[in-house]
């Protein structure tokens, strides 16, 4: 009972959050790619400064790209707040406002367990997938949470540089794809620039 008190009040929270953030009446959010920054805390003014720098690095990406930052919390702590923002990520899916996603690895595991986002042999060769470097799997987990042995499909990159270091307090991130469906070029060129930056 007490669990779906806590899921319901996430929900709620997740709805409002949503609500909220559509409130700025950008009516082009349909075809920007959005990229969303998820961990423990994020600095949104840190993000939206680094954001600024790779946009002005990458002059097309200007009025294309939309950086959001998403600060988890702590699930041990708050269980309630961090399950809204659990939800608020599958929303923000569902609603194509994220099309990548730079996590922490308790981000990357839950949501490469959940097909949240897509393989990386769906969209690159095994060549291009050797150079990008760390590739990221998790090990699958029963609803206990115990390892069963089985692997998650290969999703995501270990973000090399230090750009999402202030951020994202230093968090070791990844990087994923979640859509591709508005422009894959550039979801795919985003993708491959974030892991070094």
């Amino acid at each position: 009972m007490k669990i779906k008190r806590i899921l319901a009040a996430g929900m709620l929270a997740a709805v409002s959050i949503l609500s909220l953030g559509g409130c700025g009446g950008d009516s082009s959010a349909e075809d920007t790619i959005g990229v969303v920054v998820s961990s423990a805390y994020v600095d949104d003014e840190a993000l939206q400064a680094f954001a600024g720098e790779l946009v002005a690095a990458h002059p097309d990406w200007e009025g294309k790209v939309i950086f959001t930052s998403q600060s988890m919390g702590d699930s041990e702590i708050d269980g309630a707040a961090y399950g809204a923002a659990v939800m608020q990520q599958t929303a923000m899916a569902a609603a194509r406002e994220m099309d990548i996603m730079v996590c922490d690895d308790e981000n990357g595991a839950r949501n490469s367990r959940s097909e949240l986002f897509i393989p990386l042999s769906d969209l690159f060769t095994e060549e291009e997938i050797a150079a990008f470097g760390e590739t990221l799997t998790f090990e699958m987990v029963d609803e206990s949470g115990n390892p069963t042995g089985e692997m998650a499909p290969t999703c995501g990159v270990r973000v090399t540089g230090d750009g999402f270091d202030t951020a994202a307090g230093g968090a070791d991130l990844g990087v994923y794809i979640v859509s591709t469906d508005k422009d894959e070029a550039l979801v795919k060129e985003i993708f491959e620039t974030l892991i070094d930056s």
